[in-house]
């Protein structure tokens, strides 16, 4: 019987202790604990949402610069005029993510600060720039968190370097109203913080930081979680991270219903489990039953409270996912979590091998050489982007922050090292080189090439597959890029040294940005300007041309096509008309002979009459060309082997027949002059903006008027000089070239009267020089039709 009795003393009392403990340790789920979970959920729903509207604002910030080429905009600003800047903004807008909050100013600046382009309200612009300003300030900042000058404000700003000394600088402002909107079920108290003493958003009226700058590091070093304050108020977290921007904390504190009903069970059922306990197992003989219950009377409150917070931390630092390990002075690790021990690949005395490195911007080295040297740092954070590598595979890209813990007299003190990876990577895919998703742009109308540590292009959108087709063999990167050595390709696909560059892109110069990311080096290709593209294959010619004049043994001279003056000759050219060659520059070459000008034969034969008065019998041969940018005439003249006119007999002849070759011809009644007749070819239609320029060929094919298609103003006038033909319309957009008047001046002056249409933006009450009529973006078949009709074109719609 006493058996029996012991065996339900001892079952009723371990009943009650388990009860009690579960209770006490939250695995009984009380009132209060549900409150809890479901205000740190509503906080979470929430930190995420403005994580993911931040996210899309920064995405299509720099989605768009780079898609509209705003980049050449900002690195050379005076070579853009306002209005085309304040253009591009609006054609940006207009194509921004719809759910996303819009940016309620853009702004251009110069190099010098001065306002260059400004679009929409920039209210707080002058307080963006103060804190852009300060030093290792980033590229998305939150601004003034009180009057109407609060705003998100986003950068773009180039480094200067020696081939552009005075880059600009882009500045987008956004709304945190639109921003940072509240769900239909948020949590019931909130605070936004920007800092550890910054609140810039709050449910209340009156924001206060409830947590110090000390807990603000602390709280940091985890996504999201509870904590309890000095008063006992539990405290929800998350943290919200965005690239380029100081981390947001966003807190609430959960003022739940009183849980002294579930406290008090809870104690009831650990004494009265612990009673029966002593009960059944008391001896047969009385031991001083009195000390059963002494240690537990005799312990520190205070100390048990410390040990039991103590094992609740160490719990808590082993369970987090995000690795982190404990440093000393030395540079030795003395406490690491499970995921730091897994992403670490430490050996058994808990210290990383030699075959683990780090790569960094200015650091290359072992993870041991790494931890001393961040144990040794002067300051008390350690940040920065790293790659972890394992016998020289990399596994690991992202963030590595560093804390120091506390410092004494002695020396410094420990430092906590938390690794914040870019990508989630399993942890069995971690020691190798696995193919993961490619970050490749398929719809930017730019090339995008992704490039291998060996500079192989492996991967390309459809902008670069259609400018070369060699990349859908992945070749490396200088086969494709003619100007590229292969020297300079290792420099390219180092992380480090990041560098963007110039080079020949099919038939194009573009300027490339190499981006490093995941999966290998990105290169954005920026089309150079069509000028600049110009006058680097001018400058080539150029080149070419001088050495090919100065081997060739005939007279080449590049003339004036209008006043016909010599600007340059080589040296057979002064030795043909007998002048010093300094001398020769600048002389009118009527002074030496009559020359055709306006004769259509390939090869005429001219009387050249050199300095000292000797005629010689030429051949003469002439072709516009284009030379920096201006019309010019090559003229080559060679001696004819026949001998020259040198006697005094002979060039009394000469002189005698042209006297009556003009005797005749001034006897004979003039003819009517008729203008040469210069054939009719098809249209041109001169627009920069793809989509605009794709409508409107298709539209004025569809009305039965094929038409040359160009981007720019200088391939038009190459296209004109070369053709020799007289266009049937010009269709250009006035908005998207400097001066386009001059230029159909420049069109009539030599094709004659061209009808013109003139594409823009709205409808203008003015008809600007140039264009007989006025066409206002966007357009519809009938108004091209009207357009047409209005210059007495015929049209034929083609229903096909």
């Amino acid at each position: 019987m006493r058996a029996f009795v012991k065996i339900i003393g001892i079952a009723v009392g371990l009943t009650g202790l388990l009860g009690g403990a579960l209770m006490s340790m939250g695995h009984l789920k009380t009132a209060e604990g549900d409150f809890r979970e479901l205000e740190l959920a509503r906080l979470k729903n929430l930190a995420a949402s403005w994580e993911t509207q931040l996210l899309s604002v920064r995405s299509a910030f720099r989605d768009l610069v780079l898609r509209h080429s705003v980049t050449s905009a900002v690195d050379h600003p005076a070579e853009w005029a306002g209005w085309r800047v304040e253009n591009k903004f609006v054609q940006m807008m207009a194509e921004w993510p719809t759910g996303v909050a819009k940016p309620r100013a853009w702004v251009l600046l110069r190099s010098n600060g001065e306002t260059h382009a400004v679009s929409g309200d920039s209210t707080g612009l002058s307080l963006a720039l103060e804190k852009f300003a300060q030093n290792d300030a980033p590229d998305i900042m939150l601004v003034d968190r009180h009057g109407p000058a609060r705003s998100l404000a986003l950068q773009y700003a180039p480094p200067a370097d020696l081939q552009n000394p005075t880059p600009g600088r882009l500045v987008a402002l956004v709304n945190p109203n639109e921003l940072f909107k509240i769900p239909n079920d948020p949590p019931a108290d909130w605070v936004l913080m920007n800092g550890p003493t910054e609140a810039f958003l709050a449910s209340n009226r009156q924001p206060k930081p409830p947590i110090g700058a000390g807990t603000w590091s602390i709280l940091l070093s985890q996504s999201a979680g509870m904590v309890n304050m000095d008063a006992g108020t539990p405290l929800a977290f998350c943290r919200i991270h965005v690239p380029g921007m100081q981390p947001l904390l966003l807190v609430s504190e959960i003022n739940s219903p009183s849980n002294a009903g579930s406290t008090i069970g809870a104690l009831v059922l650990l004494t009265s489990g612990t009673a029966f306990l002593v009960f059944a197992l008391r001896p047969r003989r009385k031991a001083e039953p009195a000390k059963s219950s002494a240690p537990l009377d005799s312990s520190d409150p205070d100390e048990l409270k410390a040990t039991r917070e103590t094992v609740t931390f160490r719990q808590i630092f082993q369970a987090v996912r995000t690795p982190m390990c404990v440093a000393d002075e030395t540079g030795r690790i003395i406490r690491v979590n499970a995921a730091a021990r897994e992403l670490l690949h430490l050996s058994k005395n808990g210290q990383p091998n030699d075959n683990i490195t780090l790569i960094g911007t200015d650091f290359r080295g072992t993870m041991k050489e790494f931890l001393v040297r961040a144990a040794e740092s002067e300051a008390d954070s350690v940040s920065g982007c790293w790659l972890i590598c394992e016998n020289d595979k990399h596994y690991f890209d992202g963030e590595i922050v560093g804390t120091r813990l506390s410092a004494s007299a002695a020396g410094k003190g420990p430092i906590v090292l938390e690794f914040i990876e870019n990508r989630n990577v399993a942890a069995a895919d971690r020691t190798k080189f696995s193919q993961i998703v490619t970050s490749v742009d398929a719809f930017n109308p730019q090339p995008v090439m992704l490039l291998d540590d060996q500079g192989r292009v492996i991967e390309c959108n459809q902008a670069a597959l259609e400018i070369n087709s060699k990349l859908a063999n992945s070749p490396w990167l200088h086969e494709v890029l003619p100007t590229l050595e292969l020297s300079n390709v290792a420099a390219i696909v180092d992380p480090v040294r990041t560098e963007r560059f110039e080079s020949l892109f099919g038939a194009r110069m573009y300027e490339f940005y190499p981006v490093p990311s995941a999966s290998g080096m990105l290169l954005y290709g920026v089309k150079k300007s069509d000028a600049q593209s110009l006058q680097i294959a001018l400058h080539q010619a150029q080149e070419n041309f001088n050495s090919l004049c100065g081997l060739c043994s005939e007279a080449v001279l590049l003339v004036d096509p209008r006043t016909h003056q010599i600007q340059e000759a080589n040296l057979a050219a002064s030795d043909l008309f007998g002048a010093v060659h300094p001398g020769l520059i600048g002389k009118q070459m009527d002074e030496f002979a009559d020359w055709p000008w306006n004769e259509d034969n390939l090869r005429a034969a001219v009387q050249v009459t050199r300095a000292d008065g000797q005629c010689i019998s030429c051949s003469f041969e002439q072709d516009l060309i284009k030379v920096e940018g201006e019309p010019t005439l090559l003229v080559v003249v060679a001696q004819l082997p026949e001998a020259p006119l040198a006697t005094a007999h002979g060039l009394a002849d000469f002189a005698q027949s042209v006297a009556e070759q003009i005797n005749g011809s001034l006897q004979q009644e003039p003819e009517t002059q008729h203008p040469p007749q210069i054939p009719v070819g098809p249209g041109m239609l001169v627009v920069t903006n793809p989509t605009v320029r794709d409508v409107a060929r298709k539209m004025l094919e569809r009305l039965g008027h094929s038409c040359e298609v160009f981007t720019n103003l200088d391939d038009a006038t190459v296209y004109l000089v070369r053709s020799d033909m007289r266009p049937e319309f010009v269709m250009i957009d006035m908005g998207d070239f400097d001066q386009p008047s001059e230029w159909i001046e420049m069109l009539r002056a030599r094709c004659g009267s061209v009808p013109c249409v003139g594409l823009a933006d709205s409808n203008a009450d003015d008809l600007p020089d140039g264009p007989n009529a006025l066409l206002s973006k966007p357009f519809e078949l009938e108004d091209i039709a009207n357009s047409l009709h209005s210059l007495e074109l015929e049209i034929a719609v083609n229903e096909n």
